[in-house]
């Protein structure tokens, strides 16, 4: 019999009322500041532009919430799917460890001995009771391992995949700046062209 889990879908909640608050202040910010009636020539593509960012986020959280799931089959083995269909397994998986990663979150780590790429999660990702189910049935004790770095981390687990935003944590907010910044930017533009 194999356990399916899917992580918890509500997690993607907060970062796209986030994103989408952040786009219509700028939007509104810019438009409020001109003092002609705006065309609807020039307000199509500024709306177009302010929905980029929220556009894709959505995209992203929509091929998380189809893509990512964890499969405990019944030969023992453990599969992972990540949020663009990678697939990772561990067969007769030895070790489970929760990794404390500093000034981020927790990473669960589903290894074996020999297995050169382990299955790493975020436990905030998933619920409590799926992540428990998953234990007990690969009957391994979770180890609990000191708190580290993701540099150390990534040392320690040279092809661990891990989660983009823990490899890179400034990567989405940074992007979702500059998508905003172009939006006003050629928004800025094109009032001035009235």
């Amino acid at each position: 019999m194999t356990l399916s889990l899917r992580p918890d879908r509500r997690r993607h909640r907060r970062p796209l009322v986030v994103i989408g608050v952040v786009s219509a202040v700028l939007l509104l910010c810019t438009g409020a500041s001109t003092r002609t009636p705006v065309r609807p020539a020039v307000l199509v593509p500024a709306l177009i532009l302010a929905a980029l960012p929220i556009l894709a986020a959505a995209v992203l959280a929509a091929c998380n919430v189809r893509n990512v799931a964890l499969y405990r089959h019944a030969d023992g083995s453990v599969e992972s799917v990540s949020w663009s269909g990678r697939r990772t397994t561990v067969q007769r998986p030895d070790t489970v460890r929760l990794h404390t990663i500093r000034d981020s979150s927790n990473l669960l780590v589903i290894t074996a001995r020999d297995v050169a790429e382990p299955i790493v999660l975020v436990p905030q990702w998933w619920r409590k009771e799926d992540l428990d189910a998953l234990t007990t049935a690969i009957h391994v004790p979770i180890d609990y391992a000191e708190d580290e770095n993701v540099r150390f981390f990534t040392q320690r687990y040279p092809r661990a995949g891990l989660p983009l935003l823990l490899r890179y944590p400034l990567a989405l907010p940074l992007t979702i700046v500059l998508l905003s910044t172009a939006a006003v930017i050629v928004w800025v533009a094109l009032l001035n062209q009235l």
